[in-house]
């Protein structure tokens, strides 16, 4: 009888010990996913200020600096989408800039679909030109030079 309480415990002491230690590890996956997504969240807003301050280079002050950007799903290949009210004198205001979280992107692209989003808000339509920030799709020929980081190479 004594063997079986002995046994009994051993096994209720290492279920407890299996407990534990999957808490644990648990709790380190979410926090290396923590320290991950807020590396995203420093490569995103890096990219997204740094686009910002070359859109005001290009279009100067877009809706009165006013500009709210977010990360959403978007349909297809898109990869950004500009929306804004227009008064009749031409005037926008209530603008947005909504860039797909489908995909992960380098932070001189997330710079350069800042740009030519902000591009839109500014009045601009796509150019013919792939060598212009406001060709319909973002290259290596059209990304401005602001968005490219000169501590890294290539950008």
């Amino acid at each position: 009888m004594t063997h079986r309480k002995y046994g009994i415990a051993l096994v209720g002491v290492v279920a407890l010990g299996v407990l534990i230690l999957g808490l644990f590890a648990g709790w380190w996956a979410a926090k290396e996913l923590e320290l991950k997504n807020d590396q995203v969240r420093v490569s995103r807003s890096t990219g997204l200020e740094q686009g910002a301050k070359v859109s005001k280079q290009f279009w100067g002050n877009v809706c009165d600096n006013q500009v709210s950007t977010a990360f959403a799903p978007l349909d297809g290949d898109i990869a950004g989408q500009a929306t804004s009210a227009v008064d009749q004198t031409g005037k926008h205001s209530q603008c947005s800039v909504i860039i797909t979280n489908k995909k992960k992107f380098k932070r001189k692209v997330l710079c350069a679909i800042k740009v030519h989003e902000d591009g839109h808000l500014a009045g601009k339509g796509h150019s013919d030109d792939p060598n212009n920030i406001m060709y319909f799709k973002i290259t290596d020929k059209n990304i401005p030079a602001g968005c490219f980081d000169p501590s890294k190479k290539g950008g």
